[in-house]
């Protein structure tokens, strides 16, 4: 009776990718399939109907054409805890990415292209990089975002850049303004889930809220809804979705969790068709590679193909040592270097270098100047999965972690900090105080991170504080004999 069924469910799936010609018209009965289904249908499927269903048409292809269905199927695929389920999602997923590779392939070069721009000539219109790109490269998440960055600045010419560039109704009437608002305002990750609550009219269901909460820059959502998202992954663009699935990884690094073997198995597949230096990285935390100390990491270690005086000086503020000159005389480079260069930042360089990276978080430049700011502790104290997802963000940017990224905020007091590493703990901490004398000789931001490299007690982790208030707290402690560094 089970193998009938099987057998029946099977032919239903092949009846809907045949006739339906693609993803889309079938989705809302593949769900209800996949939802009685308990095996692995992929293996039942030939390699031409996948293709067939899931290559996207460049000529009439629309990003996020959702509908009230669409919510209610990523509700059931999300409830289902079979671990089947998710096996299933991540197969169409990855057909979904690898059948379209020519267009992520271009955006991934896109993407290159704008992180290297972000940290060589910060201050240059990037619509000069649009050309290369495609009509259907432009309905990606990716692009509407680099669009958003590019024009937060006046939202009246944004919210009209960007309607131009949508063409589903969906993202028109539904995401449209709470996008603009969003890229607008850039507040922190953490104050999104409360802000949304301003700007939509409440009648969303709940995974209409999760998906605009994560369109527009709220990852914590991610775990233990990995099917859900991914399933509605595949009416994004597979850039898109891509994408994703390294926020999943990544979200699953940062919280010390083993990612499901469905996932990780699917990104190493993925990985075989198409080059993408973030899901290379995630794989390789996920099998298990440890974290290299470098005392003085090779510019070479920098895999973005930024120019060598670029790496110079962005290896520079990894190191103990006076800063190398930007590669350009640029306001937002200076204030960069300053941020590093200044005890104590003033508040136009915070909000230069912080806003801008809040603006881009989404690309590898965004990533690295925001784990930059939080190496030299701009931010509140969070939580350690905060504070590890980006220290570990500067280390794959880097290729190791430097002296000065031990000090970086959380490492010396985390619980895993004897399991990340190619080395014992007690050695990096002795390879640490070697260079203190060297490190405080700079006289720059660095002080902080000195006083940091001790096991501060956790009573001292309190984001309500601020990086300075904990110093000179404890600092007076130690004056007072009340602690000890």
């Amino acid at each position: 009776m089970a193998a009938t069924k099987t057998a029946a469910e099977v032919i239903v799936l092949r009846n809907l990718m045949r006739g339906q010609g693609s993803h889309r018209p079938a989705r809302h009965r593949i769900a209800d399939t996949l939802l009685r289904a308990k095996f692995r249908f992929s293996a039942e499927l030939n390699q031409f109907l996948l293709e067939s269903t899931y290559r996207i048409d460049p000529g009439q292809w629309q990003n996020f054409p959702f509908s009230d269905g669409d919510w209610e199927d990523a509700r059931k695929i999300s409830a289902s805890r079979r671990s089947v389920m998710l096996e299933n999602v991540v197969d169409l997923v990855e057909q979904h990415i690898v059948v379209n590779k020519e267009t992520v392939n271009r955006l991934i070069e896109f993407s290159d292209l704008l992180s290297c721009a972000l940290l060589e000539t910060p201050e240059a219109d990037p619509t000069g990089l649009f050309e290369k790109l495609l009509p259907v490269d432009r309905q990606s998440l990716f692009f509407w975002r680099v669009v958003a960055a590019a024009n937060s600045q006046n939202g009246k010419l944004l919210a009209r850049r960007i309607s131009d560039e949508m063409r589903s109704t969906w993202a028109t009437r539904k995401f449209l303004y709470p996008f603009v608002f969003f890229s607008v305002n850039q507040p922190p990750e953490g104050h999104i889930q409360t802000s949304l609550k301003y700007v939509l009219n409440g009648g969303e269901k709940e995974w209409e809220r999760r998906l605009i909460e994560y369109a527009v820059g709220h990852q914590s959502s991610l775990i233990g809804n990995e099917a859900g998202f991914l399933w509605l992954s595949l009416l994004a663009h597979p850039f898109d979705a891509l994408n994703l699935l390294c926020d999943v990884l990544e979200e699953h690094t940062s919280c010390g969790n083993t990612a499901p073997d469905a996932l990780v198995e699917c990104a190493e597949r993925i990985s075989n068709q198409v080059n993408f230096r973030r899901l290379n990285s995630m794989i390789r935390r996920h099998r298990g590679e440890l974290i290299k100390f470098v005392n003085e990491p090779d510019i070479e270690g920098i895999q973005l193909p930024i120019s060598k005086e670029a790496k110079s000086f962005y290896q520079s503020l990894i190191l103990p040592h006076p800063l190398t000159a930007p590669p350009k005389d640029s306001d937002f480079l200076n204030s960069l270097a300053r941020l590093r260069k200044e005890k104590y930042p003033s508040q136009l360089t915070y909000d230069q270098v912080v806003f801008s990276s809040r603006r881009w978080r989404f690309t590898e430049a965004g990533r690295l100047l925001s784990g930059i700011a939080y190496l030299l502790f701009m931010f509140p104290r969070s939580e350690w999965p905060t504070e590890y997802k980006q220290f570990l963000r500067l280390v794959d940017f880097y290729g190791g972690a430097s002296v000065l990224l031990l000090m970086a905020p959380g490492v010396a007091t985390a619980s895993n900090r004897n399991k990340i590493f190619s080395k014992r703990w007690a050695d990096l901490a002795s390879e640490m105080e070697v260079r203190v004398e060297a490190i405080g000789s700079v006289e720059d931001r660095t002080w902080i991170n000195l006083l940091h490299r001790c096991s501060i007690p956790d009573d001292h982790i309190d984001p309500r504080r601020s990086a300075l208030f904990m110093a000179r707290s404890i600092l007076r402690e130690v004056r007072e004999g009340v602690g000890t560094c």
